[in-house]
């Protein structure tokens, strides 16, 4: 899936989360980069993986066995806040929202 760019994705169709890994480094460590990696499946079983790096603002209320995200990816690169390029949130409930400097299928 490395191959492809993730705006050619319709995360509407990846939405059961099989695995969250939130990452950061030790409080000695500099800089101090959040990273976060979503595995997303859809109704079929195929997967997505998406690295998020150097994350900012991130909020996340709410997490059980059964969760569901519907992610909402803005490009903001046009804007140049800073090195945040994307502003990632989820569509229904938004519950999970942040933004990042770069995306990574992997």
């Amino acid at each position: 899936m490395s191959d492809r760019i993730w705006t050619e994705i319709d995360f509407k169709n990846y939405s059961k989360v099989k695995s969250l890994h939130l990452s950061w480094p030790k409080p000695d460590e500099q800089p101090s980069v959040y990273n976060l990696e979503i595995i997303l499946l859809d109704g079929g079983g195929d997967e997505i993986g998406i690295r998020f790096e150097g994350l900012s603002d991130f909020k996340l209320d709410e997490i059980h066995p059964d969760l569901h995200i519907w992610l909402n990816i803005i490009d903001l690169r046009p804007d140049q806040l800073e090195g945040l390029n994307y502003r990632v949130e989820e569509l229904n409930d938004h519950y999970l929202k942040f933004y990042c400097k770069n995306l990574i299928l992997i």
